[in-house]
């Protein structure tokens, strides 16, 4: 028997060796628990052929246990880098519940002019604004525009306008496509006013510089042709930009600044002027911010491209973005910007990022279910 046992042992030995090698050439990710497989000794010469087949069967049960971890563990090595790959993902049709404005749309003299909306100039008494429905519409206003917001029923429109022949900054308010009056400064008719967003079809939100250049948020309303405001909450050493309408028209989220802090993410409710902090202090002011229109949710982009999303419970960093562009879905579970020609929409329910090359857009927003 010890001829045969001899040659068994050589065999199983050799076949051993040869499993052990397909195993570390087939593994390309060459995780630490590889190093782990035992790979067993090819005696040439036993010298008790019997012991030596019990050991190196011995050595084929350890190694075949070990086998079956390794096994386990490539599968959950592969299961999780699949997991980590899906959270970035390219989709071939983008939602329907997006609106896009492309560049190539509008024609090199179009700009973006924030909340979804983009805009050229025709003449120097015309301009035209494609709106978040993708509707043109012209205004009869002079001047280069820096803000546009609409009511929700598209009748009115608030602008903000800058007249460079005379250094001046004005708030108009139009009626379709007419201008009608100022939105003035109630302290000082020569005191800027800026950064206004409709509520509803009748009131809006807007930031006042007082005399001692503090800023204050008031609410303004529509009464027949003229407009009436009173005082919301608290005033602020700095509001870097305009706010945004959130929780039905109720509040608006804004950017604060404290000299002795710095600028923090804020909703002030309307109705008492109570604000809810939506986030820590940032050390520079966002190049973007947005809220959704039925929940308290917001998202910002910070100087660095760096996308947030956030509610009151925390703030969580999803995305990079090298665009001013950024849109939050009614209920706050879609979050869009674009980074490198590419439309990226977080999905919050997912936790996944998904992708869709666009080309260069001037415009992203959500179409309203209300």
């Amino acid at each position: 028997q010890a001829p045969s046992a001899q040659t068994s042992a050589q065999t199983s030995a050799q076949t051993l060796n040869k499993h052990s090698l397909n195993l570390n050439l087939s593994n390309p990710s060459n995780p630490s628990n590889l190093s782990n497989l035992s790979n067993p000794s090819n005696p040439s010469n036993p010298s008790n052929p019997k012991q030596a087949l019990q050991n190196l069967q011995q050595n084929a049960k350890n190694f075949l246990n070990q086998y079956d971890t390794y096994q386990t563990n490539m599968e959950s090595y592969h299961q999780n880098h699949h997991m980590q790959d899906s959270r970035l993902s390219v989709q071939n049709q983008i939602p329907k519940q997006w609106t896009l404005i492309s560049a190539s749309e509008l024609g090199n003299d179009a700009y973006s002019i924030g909340q979804g909306l983009a805009i050229y100039r025709d003449t120097a008494e015309k301009c035209t604004l494609m709106d978040n429905e993708r509707v043109l519409r012209t205004m009869h206003v002079e001047g280069y525009l820096l803000d546009v917001t609409q009511s929700p029923r598209k009748r009115k429109s608030i602008v903000l306008r800058q007249l460079v022949e005379r250094g001046a900054t004005e708030m108009l308010w139009l009626n379709g496509k007419d201008v009608m009056g100022l939105i003035s400064n109630p302290y000082d008719m020569q005191e800027q006013v800026f950064g206004a967003t409709f509520l509803t079809d009748s009131t809006f939100a807007f930031f006042v510089v007082r005399p001692d250049q503090r800023i204050e948020l008031r609410e303004g309303r529509f009464n027949k042709n003229q407009i009436q405001s009173r005082l919301v909450g608290k005033s602020y050493d700095d509001v870097p930009m305009s706010g945004v309408d959130c929780e039905k028209g109720t509040m608006v989220f804004l950017i604060a600044y404290r000299e002795d802090e710095g600028y923090l993410p804020i909703c002030r409710r309307m109705s008492d002027g109570k604000d809810f902090v939506m986030g820590d202090y940032l050390e520079e002011a966002p190049i973007c911010i947005t809220a959704s229109k039925l929940t308290t949710k917001v998202a910002w982009i910070d100087v660095n491209g760096q996308v947030y999303i956030s509610d009151q419970n925390r703030s969580l960093r999803v995305g990079t973005s090298d665009s001013r562009l950024l849109a939050l879905s009614d209920d706050g579970h879609a979050l869009a910007w674009q980074n490198q020609d590419h439309l990226c929409v977080y999905d919050a329910r997912e936790q996944r990022i998904n992708r869709w090359p666009v080309g260069h857009l001037l415009a992203i927003s959500w179409k309203s279910d209300f």
